[in-house]
């Protein structure tokens, strides 16, 4: 039982620790839309102003396009 308890408290130790270390840097990414912010590009505005992309470990840039040539 000694040895249950011991292995127990030991995984609980590296939880605590895993839990409370600083997140990982950021990745940073460059996205260029197809065209200006409209409508059809509310998704990705939304993702980036509620703080999706940072949730998964991305540093994340919108800018608007001038057309679909200009993203490529």
């Amino acid at each position: 039982m000694s040895r249950i308890a011991n292995w127990l408290g030991t995984a609980a130790a590296a939880a605590v620790l895993a839990l409370s270390l600083p997140a990982a840097a950021q990745t940073p990414i460059k996205f260029t839309l197809d065209w200006v912010f409209q409508g059809p590009t509310s998704p990705f505005l939304v993702a980036l102003e509620k703080g999706y992309y940072k949730a998964e470990g991305l540093d994340v840039t919108m800018d608007p396009g001038q057309g679909s040539a200009g993203a490529v």
